[in-house]
């Protein structure tokens, strides 16, 4: 297992020669979109080893919701085209951000950039963040996959900003199954499931 320091220098070096695929995946979508919501993905590292996130990506425009992954270092332009979207249908269709790793941080600062122009996320998901900020009292729910407190590594449990009022959920999934690691618990099926349910949960049909 990669050591957290040594994870986060080569992420570092990698983010000042990685500058393609900052866009969203494009591909080519077989189903029209019938509920309500947008779906922000962020994947991680070198943008290549959350591919996890594309898969759950795509499920979810199975299930018509709108949903668009990306790399985790473009999160200001896409929360900036989701404050102009949000505006734009005057909050009727919900915000939800997903990350893995590097993306798991990304998508919590892309909700304080959206906090501080006023607008809410219905629901935040990370699956195991590398280092990850404090929460902002702007989104309603937190869902937290982890497995870092089975390495004996600081910061698996999220801190909450002060006035938080939402839900959070830290859930330790190494207790679940010794074969989840953080290189592969972005691809877990029955985390897609839940993570797809909490969604649909939460938006309704146009």
């Amino acid at each position: 297992m990669i050591c957290r320091r040594c994870f986060l220098l080569v992420a570092v070096l990698a983010s000042t020669i990685v500058i393609a695929g900052v866009g969203p995946s494009r591909a080519e979508e077989t189903t029209r979109v019938t509920r309500t919501g947008h779906v922000y993905l962020f994947r991680g590292f070198a943008n290549v080893f959350s591919t996890g996130m594309n898969v759950l990506t795509e499920n979810l425009r199975q299930n018509g919701i709108k949903a668009d992954v990306y790399n985790h270092a473009g999160y200001p332009a896409v929360a900036k085209k989701a404050i102009e979207e949000y505006r734009a249908t005057k909050g009727r269709e919900p915000i939800f951000i997903v990350g893995h790793s590097l993306g798991g941080d990304a998508a919590i600062a892309m909700s304080e950039i959206l906090q501080k122009s006023g607008v809410p996320v219905t629901l935040l998901v990370i699956y195991d963040a590398y280092a990850p900020r404090v929460v902002p009292s702007n989104v309603r729910h937190v869902i937290n996959y982890h497995q870092y407190e089975a390495l004996d590594s600081p910061g698996a449990k999220l801190k909450l900003e002060p006035g938080f009022k939402g839900k959070a959920e830290n859930i330790d999934v190494a207790g679940e199954s010794s074969a989840i690691d953080h290189f592969n618990i972005d691809k877990q099926k029955s985390l897609h499931e839940a993570t797809i349910k909490a969604i649909i949960s939460r938006t309704r049909r146009k």
